[in-house]
């Protein structure tokens, strides 16, 4: 695994110079999303290259954790989306049942493995834990090593059916993909909130401080995106 710093010479279009303008929000929250990854990618690629992020905190659910734990590692979003959030990616991987595994696998390609140093406390991954037979949301936010970090982005991916029956054990805890009790997490109020969906269901698009589509989109493009004829 490369460092973060390191993804620097790895796209040709990311700016080395570091943004002087500190970003106005001490939090930032992402929706479950999804391959809807595209909008809030496209919301973090602005943010990144205009505003130092090193003191925000933030939060993710399902897709949107990927796109938070980006930010944390500085690793530039054209280069993700190259690897994860690019349409091209997107067209060919548009089997729902492929959809985790070649998430999980893209996860562990570009997760830095100085990740842990870049995290300090920084994000919360929101995962669905079982307890008995309810499923109730867990804020993972204390990493201990590279694999603590790796295995939280996977349970929250890890789709019931879509990747399989049992759920992901980590750290002794049954975890499936945070969607399924918490699919944007309000923990870091007051924060900017970004959703690719204008009706989110917590209400975050009648505040002040939401990102969101003007636009509806089908709920089905975040499981069966659209092909080029509709882009």
């Amino acid at each position: 695994q490369p460092s973060a710093a390191a993804y620097s010479h790895m796209h040709p279009s990311y700016n080395s110079s570091a943004p002087e303008q500190q970003f106005p929000f001490g939090g930032m929250s992402f929706h479950a999303s999804g391959w809807m990854q595209v909008f809030q990618g496209g919301v973090a690629k602005y943010i990144q290259e205009k505003y130092q992020l090193d003191k925000c905190k933030m939060v993710g659910t399902s897709g949107g954790a990927i796109v938070a734990c980006t930010l944390c590692c500085d690793i530039p979003m054209d280069l993700a989306f190259s690897e994860i959030l690019g349409v091209r990616n997107i067209n060919k991987h548009n089997n729902v049942f492929r959809m985790c595994a070649y998430t999980k696998q893209v996860i562990k390609k570009m997760l830095p493995i100085n990740c842990i140093e870049l995290m300090k406390n920084r994000l919360t991954i929101v995962c669905s834990k079982m307890e008995n037979v309810n499923l109730v949301p867990m804020y993972a936010s204390a990493f201990n090593s590279y694999d603590d970090i790796l295995n939280y982005l996977n349970a929250t991916v890890h789709i019931p059916i879509f990747d399989g029956f049992f759920p992901q054990v980590t750290d002794a805890y049954n975890l499936y993909d945070g969607m399924l009790t918490d699919s944007h997490s309000p923990v870091l109020d007051p924060c900017l909130k970004v959703t690719w969906d204008s009706k989110c269901y917590c209400g975050c698009t009648q505040e002040n401080n939401t990102i969101f589509p003007e636009i509806e989109i089908p709920h089905y493009w975040c499981m069966y995106p659209p092909d080029e004829r509709i882009l």
